[in-house]
This record gives structure tokens, C-alpha cells and sequence, in this order.
């Protein structure tokens, strides 16, 4: 039997999915990630120890709907697979695809 489906991953922030997705930042290696959702925001935590936080800021197709922690705008898309989805940062085309 499953424990639990959320883990406290430090004070405030529930980590819903651990190390069970591979996301590729503009098409490279893929790596392992875990997803922290915080309601209007989410952190994407790399296991190479990088973490970015977005916050959702709207959910108009025609302009950003995220913002992360360093302010820069990015465009959600889910992958409606029921687990996958793409970031794409609109001032630097950045990309981060997840699996």
C-alpha cells in the first residue's frame, strides 16, 4: 500500500510527484525531476539539484501564463497524456519538455 501521495518537501511546499518525471531543458539529456505544486505556484526540482519556481499568472493562450522566480515569462502546455508537459520561456525560447 501506498503511504502517501505527498511528501513534505520543506516548509510550505508538498512534493506531489517525486523523481517520476524526465524533462529535457531545450532538447538535451534527459533528467529526473520531481514537481512541488504549492496551488498557484509549482517548483520543477531537478535531480541535478537545480529548482525554478513558476507561479501561474493567467491562463490566456496569447500571452504568458507563468512567471518564474527570476521573472522571466514562460507558456504552459499540458502534453494531455495525463502526466507530461512543456515550458516555453517567450523572451529567450528556452525550452523544458517533461515526461
Amino acid at each position: 500500500m501506498l503511504l502517501a501521495t505527498a511528501i513534505l518537501a520543506s516548509a510550505g511546499e508538498v512534493q506531489t510527484r517525486p523523481n517520476d518525471l524526465s524533462c529535457q531543458f531545450n532538447k538535451g539529456k534527459p533528467i529526473a525531476a520531481s514537481l512541488a505544486d504549492n496551488g498557484r505556484a509549482f517548483t520543477l526540482i531537478w535531480s541535478d539539484g537545480t529548482r525554478q519556481t513558476y507561479v501561474w499568472v493567467g491562463s490566456n493562450a496569447d500571452m504568458h501564463n507563468l512567471t518564474d522566480s527570476l521573472g522571466g515569462s514562460w507558456h504552459y502546455s499540458d502534453h494531455r497524456n495525463g502526466r507530461g508537459f512543456s515550458l516555453y520561456n517567450i523572451d529567450n525560447r528556452n525550452l523544458i519538455d517533461c515526461d
